[in-house]
Parts: C-alpha cells; structure tokens; sequence
C-alpha cells in the first residue's frame, strides 16, 4: 500500500510502509526531493537492451563520439552500462530518410543496460532526440530463472 499527497509525491518509508514524520512536516522543494530519494530507493533496477542505428556514413571517431555520449546518457539517468556491442554495418530492410537523406545502411550498436525502471521513458526520449540516432529500440530484459 502507498500514500500520495495531492501533488503526487510518494509519502511512504519503504521499510515499514508509515509516512516518515520528517517528510509530512516539509514543504516545497526539499519535500520534492526527499520523495524522489525515497521513490529511487523503492524503484528496482532492471535490465533493459537498447539497440540504436547511425548513418553508416559517420567515420569512426564519429561512431565512438555517439557511442560515448549514449553511455553518458544511461549514466545521466543513474544506469550502468552493463555491455557493448558493435553489430557493424548492415544493409536496412527499407530505405529510411533522416536528415534530408534517404538511407539504405546503417551501422548497429547494442547496449544492455541496468537502470531503474521508472527512468526508461526518459531515457527513450532523449535517445529518440538524438539528431545523429536514426532509429532505436530499447526492450526490457526478462529475468532468467
């Protein structure tokens, strides 16, 4: 069970589900963020993959430029890379127009990723806002058992 106030912030201790006096008493901005810090301690971390294509005509120094700063992007957000992969360039199964060009290749990079599950959406905006990033898939990641 939870309890939200009027303003949608999260007024529960984790550990024994009682509002913490500490938090009911604030106000503002420092209530805003001792209910993030307690949503982020509640919110578990999961795996997700994420898949991204870039025009195949970027050099190489560009494709690690894009691949950095996607890495910073999960870092933005909290997550950790977990691994990284280069699928090369493969040939699209249709033509794609980005940037005034149509695009017949492109080069694929894979990232699996940890990240809490309430930052996906956030994250998935700022890889869809990405000029350089043609298309991308970000998938959650089932647990093995």
């Amino acid at each position: 069970m939870s309890f939200i106030d009027g303003g949608g912030l999260l007024l529960y201790n984790a550990e024994n589900c009682l509002p913490p006096a500490e938090l009911v008493r604030t106000q503002g901005q420092e209530r805003e963020e001792m209910a993030k810090s307690l949503i982020t301690k509640i919110v578990p971390e999961r795996k997700y993959e994420i898949t991204y294509l870039v025009s195949s005509g970027m050099t190489t120094s560009e494709l690690n430029t894009v691949r950095d700063e996607m890495v910073s992007l999960v870092g933005k957000y909290k997550g950790k890379v977990v691994d990284t992969q280069d699928w090369g360039k493969k040939t699209l199964a249709y033509p794609i127009k980005h940037g005034g060009r149509t695009l017949t290749e492109a080069v694929y990079t894979h990232l699996v990723v940890a990240l809490a599950a309430n930052k996906v959406g956030e994250l998935t905006k700022e890889i869809e806002l990405k000029k350089e990033v043609v298309r991308s898939l970000v998938v959650g990641v089932g647990d093995e058992k």
